[in-house]
């Protein structure tokens, strides 16, 4: 220090160095004391929370190590940690703390994993704690019924751990395997048309027009690629064949490696009042069709298409979605009316 070294980043913060010149080093146990302090410290934080919603969260994950004696989202690291917070990722709490009482289990899964919104207010902890110390939280089970609720709840803990493991791997290379299996489908989609067509009737057949306009438009509901192609001639709306193949594809691998099921249908979504989903979760297909006949023969379709937004399929409830204005016209195939063109207009 004398000779002019810059001191600040040359040690870790196991060193100080004194006012008087000399240099305290701490001793390793009082090192890896602290260490394991900081680490359990940031366990009762929520990374987002503020105010009251915070302090819920702080006295579930309180409750839940008095219960079970360890933390409720364990993680190798930190962002490990913090995933699991954000994603709500809790193994049952009756697989370690078997016999608590079902509203005890609700008012911390809800302080812990529930929206900020609903989280237990402060007067809520008061009367539960009182509960607490007064009747108790926790009953005592006949040993059948103790080892049987055990191991239901290792086998739906373990479903969470997998769970979590695929979401990770998709996250992180899944897009390989998507594109993967998309070029796939679409080379054999490729191969097998042509083949198909040539072997067997369409279903449009003996349809007149209107019927294979509205044929076409509920197979984009239904992601049914081969009945879109049946209503379209040879090039003609390849764009939307290709993107109901994409969005089918990525759908069934997220239902396989994420356990998320199919995406509701935009008509359905809005008929319920549209419902909040969860998250990755987001309508699909055509909503408020309306088609009518030109007089030249062809046929104007107006409706509003929703799908996953730009870039990915995070979108939750605030899908992306447009208007559509489409001029389909119409030519006489060797076997059915066929949509020979569509002239699109397209509104935000």
């Amino acid at each position: 220090k004398s000779a002019g070294f810059p001191m600040n980043g040359l040690y870790s913060k196991a060193v100080r160095w004194l006012s008087d010149g000399g240099i305290l080093i701490y001793p390793p146990k009082l090192v890896a004391w602290m260490v394991e302090l900081n680490q359990d410290s940031r366990m009762w934080i929520h990374p987002d929370r503020k105010g009251d919603s915070a302090w819920s969260f702080s006295l579930g994950v309180l409750a839940w190590q008095v219960l079970t004696g360890s933390d409720p989202f364990a993680g190798e690291a930190d962002e490990a940690r913090r995933e699991r917070i954000r994603l709500g990722i809790l193994p049952p709490l009756e697989s370690l703390a078997p016999g608590v009482t079902q509203n005890a289990e609700i008012l911390i899964r809800k302080a812990l994993t529930g929206p900020e919104e609903t989280a237990p207010t402060l007067e809520d902890w008061g009367s539960f704690i009182k509960l607490w110390l007064h009747e108790g939280i926790v009953s005592a089970l006949p040993e059948t019924e103790l080892q049987e609720r055990k191991a239901r709840a290792r086998d739906k803990a373990d479903g969470i751990e997998k769970k979590l493991r695929n979401r990770r791997w998709f996250r992180k290379s899944g897009w390989k395997l998507l594109v993967s299996v998309a070029v796939i489908a679409g080379v054999l989609a490729f191969i097998s048309a042509p083949i198909r067509k040539a072997l067997e009737a369409p279903v449009t057949a003996g349809m007149p027009p209107m019927e294979v306009a509205e044929t076409y438009y509920r197979a984009i509901d239904d992601m049914d690629s081969e009945i879109m192609d049946d209503c379209l001639a040879k090039k003609i709306g390849k764009d939307d064949v290709r993107l109901i193949t994409t969005v089918y594809v990525t759908s069934k691998m997220r239902q396989g490696y994420e356990g998320i099921g199919d995406p509701p249908l935009a008509s359905d979504w809005i008929k319920d009042g549209k419902p909040e989903l969860s998250e990755g979760i987001w309508p699909w297909g055509i909503s408020d069709l309306t088609l009518k006949q030109l007089n030249d023969g062809r046929i104007e379709a107006r409706y509003r298409f929703w799908t996953p937004p730009e870039g990915g399929t995070e979108g939750g409830a605030a899908s992306w979605s447009v208007s559509r204005i489409d001029i389909l016209h119409f030519t006489q195939g060797r076997k059915s009316w066929e949509i020979s063109s569509i002239q699109r207009t397209t509104e935000e």
